[in-house]
């Protein structure tokens, strides 16, 4: 398993992101757009209270997602503009 890291954006969680991972993000708003672009399988899981144990809501996506490879898997998202 590795380390958690901490990212100011999704993108940068993606780029980041290895095949099989999890990103998992707290209770937000995100407003910044996601090209997820690499032949990977992966996961983004929203919704986490502030120290990551439980889901107790969802994450507000409001920008838009291009998935142009590999497997996108999203929980506990909201998206809107």
């Amino acid at each position: 398993m590795r380390a958690s890291e901490y990212y100011s954006t999704l993108q940068d969680a993606y780029d980041a992101a290895l095949d099989g991972d999890t990103i998992q993000s707290r209770i937000a708003v995100f407003n910044n757009d996601v090209n997820a672009d690499q032949d990977i399988s992966m996961v983004f899981d929203g919704g986490y209270n502030c120290n990551y144990s439980d889901i107790t809501g969802t994450t507000a996506f409001n920008g838009n997602m291009t998935i142009s490879s590999g497997t996108v898997t999203i929980g506990n998202y909201v998206f809107g503009n």
